[in-house]
């Protein structure tokens, strides 16, 4: 199972990404950066979501998951932590999950493309919400 993730640097269709990625052959590509993917990877299922910028509109380049195999719809990711659910949530779509459903058995894809944001403590750390005791 050959498995790549890789930051592409908002490619297009006509990015040079693209032939490079086809002889890596990947069973499952989990792409960051993608502005539109070339037409080489019809044979592939694929998951694609626009990643959020910090003041909460969409980027013009997103995360894309390529398989092989077919794809399930996401995980539950949320956590107990209250903050991080509700930046999870306000930034949907810099992290999308898969689960794939391979020959061997489900794998869980998760793709990540992390803004270059400085969070202000206030919008994270909070005493009534357990995170400091």
């Amino acid at each position: 199972m050959r498995i790549i993730s890789w930051n592409v640097r908002r490619a297009n269709e006509t990015s040079p990404v693209w032939p490079f990625l086809a002889t890596l052959k990947p069973d499952i590509a989990l792409l960051q950066e993608v502005s539109s993917a070339a037409k080489i990877f019809g044979d592939f299922h694929l998951a694609f979501e626009l990643v959020t910028r910090k003041d909460g509109a969409p980027q013009r380049f997103g995360n894309l998951i390529l398989s092989r195999y077919p794809l399930k719809e996401g995980l539950d990711l949320r956590s107990e932590i209250p903050w991080v659910n509700r930046e999870s949530e306000f930034f949907r779509g810099n992290i999308l999950e898969r689960t794939v459903d391979a020959e061997l058995g489900p794998i869980n894809a998760i793709n990540f493309d992390s803004p270059r944001i400085i969070f202000p403590s206030s919008r994270t750390l909070s005493f009534n919400e357990g995170i400091i005791d």
